[in-house]
């Protein structure tokens, strides 16, 4: 497993469609948790979350929600030669079982209000102890010290 872009994303950014400094600062960087049979290497050229199948791979347990990625910015790290995205941890407090399965990954994405079909998936993270189960105690995704989001 590992952390990746999806393409639109990394496209987005190459052509100055998609300003992660400004929807950091904004708030509007967000993140949802899939389950077991989601697939990136099926999706990593999808344009919008409403392509990801999320009806069927979406994370579905009891008090189970979106978040917002909490204090985002994006700092430059000189001796590693990237930018990183940093932000605090994401609790999903009292998270129940899902139907679906277990959490095998998070999906940070850009919300754009209209949708999903407007809402752009930017990266799956995969590393910080997944798989995952809802257990009916607080869940927490601990980012990266080295950054949620590296872009090299």
């Amino acid at each position: 497993m590992a952390n990746a872009w999806f393409n639109h994303a990394k496209h987005l950014c190459g052509t100055g469609g998609l300003d992660l400094a400004t929807a950091a600062t904004a708030g509007n960087l967000k993140v949802l948790l899939v389950c077991t049979g989601w697939s990136f290497s099926s999706h990593k050229d999808d344009d919008q979350l409403s392509d990801l199948q999320l009806a069927t791979y979406e994370y579905n347990g009891t008090n189970y929600s979106r978040k917002a990625l909490a204090n985002a910015s994006w700092v430059k790290d000189a001796t590693n030669n990237r930018s990183e995205l940093h932000c605090d941890p994401t609790v999903w407090a009292l998270l129940g079982q899902a139907a679906a399965g277990q959490m095998i990954a998070a999906i940070i994405y850009l919300d754009n209000a209209g949708g999903d079909t407007l809402r752009i998936p930017i990266a799956k993270i995969d590393d910080g102890g997944f798989p995952k189960d809802g257990t009916g105690a607080d869940a927490t995704i601990t980012w990266d010290s080295e950054g949620a989001l590296q872009a090299a």
